[in-house]
């Protein structure tokens, strides 16, 4: 899973894209104008099933979901909850 952002209005212009690079020692992201230095925020080679993203307006944010199909649950494994908000 990558991310990217851009503002709004300039959606149709290539060069106003920043995609996220990794994170530094203190947990905030850095974004990348090249897309070649892009990193994931997620990865879990062959073992998972495809992902969502929705956006909650009561929450003021965008949530993913993804299954894992290794997992002996129906509704995917279940795994403490992580925030990536510092990310947004």
């Amino acid at each position: 899973m990558v991310l990217a952002r851009f503002v709004k209005k300039r959606i149709r212009e290539r060069n106003a894209y920043q995609f996220f690079g990794e994170l530094d020692a203190g947990g905030a992201a850095n974004w990348m104008n090249d897309i070649a230095a892009r990193k994931p925020v997620f990865e879990h080679k062959g073992m998972c099933y495809r992902g969502g993203v929705t956006y909650s307006s009561g929450l003021e944010r965008y949530l993913w979901c993804q299954i894992h199909p290794d997992s002996p649950h129906k509704q995917g494994p279940l795994f403490p909850r992580h925030s990536i908000s510092n990310v947004f």
